[in-house]
């Protein structure tokens, strides 16, 4: 805060014509520094999708790129690279074999490959639930089946007549 009160002559936000009062020039030149660009490259090369949809790793993919790539020094091919072995192996290989030709067609890609992986899941999953419902309606008729075949348990039972007693 005090790094702003001590700037209060900004007056404008975005000036590349006058950046000594252009208030995203200053802030960049303040907080961008060396070692914060070294920690954002650092995450952009060993970024990894996890358990994140391709919507979220690409959105964080695109700030680390942006933030470190700022004048697209990088080759196109190596930003691509970056981005697939990023990916989860069962969309990283379907995307490197469609051999995309920028950021954009590996980014579509893999939102296509996620899309289909949901949807043959989705299928996966209804199918096992139908199958799990099946097994236990079979069950329960098996036990029910078992339980009227089953003969009746006999018991003896001694009747004692208590009327006639010797006196």
């Amino acid at each position: 805060m005090d790094w702003y009160q001590n700037h209060a002559n900004f007056t404008a936000f975005d000036d590349n014509a006058n950046q000594p009062t252009s208030f995203k020039h200053e802030f960049r030149v303040r907080f961008y520094t060396r070692k914060q660009k070294a920690l954002w490259q650092k995450e952009l090369f060993e970024i990894k999708q996890g358990t994140d949809s391709v919507d979220t790793y690409v959105n964080k993919f695109r700030e680390l790129k942006e933030r470190v790539d700022r004048t697209n020094a990088f080759p196109a091919d190596f930003i691509v690279q970056l981005f697939i072995q990023g990916l989860r192996p069962e969309y990283a290989i379907n995307v490197q074999a469609n051999e995309p030709a920028d950021l954009a067609a590996a980014i579509t890609a893999a939102i296509r490959w996620e899309t289909g992986h949901i949807m043959a899941n989705k299928k996966n999953n209804e199918t096992d639930q139908a199958i799990k419902q099946l097994t236990d309606q079979i069950a329960q008729l098996s036990i029910n089946l078992a339980q009227k075949q089953q003969p009746p348990i006999l018991t003896s039972t001694n009747y004692v007549d208590t009327n006639n007693r010797p006196d």
